[in-house]
């Protein structure tokens, strides 16, 4: 009498349980492997169930299994887009914001850029007065060296 097989978990689910002590090279390679089975697997079952040999009842756990990775894919890409959405709008905003700092770092400019001119203006308009009295006080000087030769000349 021929042996059945188990119809319970098999390989795929048991080349994983040593997969915490492997290499990352040699993780890479097992879930490649993995994948490719579950490829295999789902490609002979479609062209079984071509052939007529396996109905929509025979299927229906691996469509199970489709209907959740398509609705993880679904769920997950519903959450990425809110991301997307959520950072476009702080893109949005973060614009608005430097074109506003931009704007008020303009008119800070301005405002020193007049502020220092006026300072300027000041300035230059002391440097005549310091200029002005220096020429006064060296003139006074020499009308006192004047008057004091002169007065020497009379003792």
């Amino acid at each position: 009498m021929p042996r059945q097989k188990s119809l319970s978990p098999g390989s795929c689910t048991l080349r994983l349980t040593n997969i915490t002590t492997l290499p990352p090279s040699q993780k890479a390679a097992l879930i490649s492997s993995i994948a490719n089975d579950i490829k295999a697997t789902f490609i002979y079952i479609a062209k079984q169930s071509e052939a007529g040999n396996l109905g929509p009842h025979n299927t229906a756990p691996l469509d199970d299994v489709v209907a959740t990775i398509r609705d993880t894919a679904v769920s997950e890409r519903r959450m990425l887009e809110k991301k997307l959405e959520k950072t476009e709008r702080r893109v949005r905003m973060l614009k608005r914001e430097q074109k506003w700092m931009q704007k008020e770092f303009g008119e800070v400019m301005k405002r020193v850029e007049m502020v220092s001119g006026k300072w300027k203006e000041k300035i230059e308009r002391l440097r005549g007065r310091v200029e002005g009295l220096q020429r006064e006080l060296a003139s006074g000087r020499k009308g006192e060296m004047v008057e004091r030769k002169g007065g020497e000349d009379k003792a």
